[in-house]
């Protein structure tokens, strides 16, 4: 990794040594940086959605928190959208079965409600896992709804200026409930800025989906990305610390470096379990995202290498 021993240590050697730093102390909860109205939630009830229900309806690309079964649909004088029939999510919940008669006959008993169940489950109840469908609220049609919360949300020049002047920049597209780049049509999607807990946070996601981007086979054709990997295989597991690597550089490269490596080193942890937690491979990753960040940047290293000849 290069490094100015004239100018003191570089950027990216501050921000790697931070990184290292915190992943030395442990692990550190990693949270999604944009809410997008808050936790799922159904919109009759009002209720959030708990356990691991909210890890199944948290994958939404919806914007809004808001799900419903279909009868309330049907209930609120909604409809689904042309297509939508077969998009549902999967919500479970355990109920619980009244024991009566023999031992071989356990199931001939009544349900009886979770909430009642729970204040003397040891009365013989059986555990009984149910699910059913339910819809994002953006699926329908016809029905009202709180719209989603937003932030005002307050550009930073410094990071403005770089991603507009990126060489070949994918397209960014707004909207839903996910940040993600799609190799195979070279575009980034993103939640709305409003939507993000902080401007920096909001710009180092955008930043991590760009690294992603220069893995491209137009720009740096990076294994990681031009290979198709399955989740949390290796190699997958390498471009993620890349991408969190290089999104942090350039937040330090914005000014804004403590406002994301505490949130990159929780989530380079997390991908450090399957690398076995080697650490050395942090700095590794951080030569590979010192690559992608110039390319962001458009740095041309020819010039560089006259001008000290």
């Amino acid at each position: 990794m290069r490094t100015n021993t004239k100018k003191g240590p570089s950027v990216y050697s501050i921000v790697t040594e931070k990184i290292v730093a915190m992943l030395q102390k442990g692990v550190v909860p990693w949270q999604r940086p944009w809410t997008n109205g808050g936790p799922a939630k159904n919109l009759v009830s009002k209720k959030e959605y708990r356990g691991i229900n909210r890890f199944l309806l948290g994958a939404s690309p919806y914007a809004s928190p808001y799900f419903l079964s279909y009868k309330q649909i049907q209930d609120l004088k909604g409809k689904l959208k042309d297509g939508e029939g077969k998009n549902y999510f999967i919500v479970v919940f355990w109920r619980w079965l009244e024991a009566k008669g023999k031992k071989d006959d356990l199931f001939s008993g009544k349900e009886i409600a979770a909430d009642k169940a729970a204040k003397s489950p040891q009365k013989g109840g059986i555990p009984l896992l149910r699910y059913y469908r339910v819809y994002n609220v953006e699926q329908t049609e016809g029905i009202n709804y709180p719209g989603a919360v937003k932030r005002e949300f307050e550009p930073i020049e410094a990071a403005e200026s770089l991603v507009k002047a990126m060489p070949l920049l994918p397209p960014i597209v707004h909207g839903g409930n996910k940040a993600c780049y799609w190799p195979s049509k070279d575009t980034v999607s993103m939640p709305d800025p409003g939507f993000f807990l902080t401007s920096e946070k909001y710009y180092g996601t955008l930043f991590h989906e760009l690294i992603h981007s220069t893995g491209h086979p137009s720009r740096l054709a990076r294994k990681g990305v031009v290979e198709t990997q399955f989740f949390a295989s290796h190699e997958y597991s390498k471009e993620e610390l890349v991408a969190e690597m290089g999104a942090a550089f350039l937040c330090g490269h914005c000014g804004f470096t403590e406002a994301i490596t505490e949130n990159s080193a929780a989530y380079i942890q997390s991908w450090l379990k399957e690398l076995e937690n080697d650490e050395k491979f942090v700095v590794q990753a951080a030569a590979a995202a010192e690559k992608a960040v110039d390319f962001i940047k458009g740095t041309d290293y020819s010039k560089e290498k006259e001008e000290t000849e």
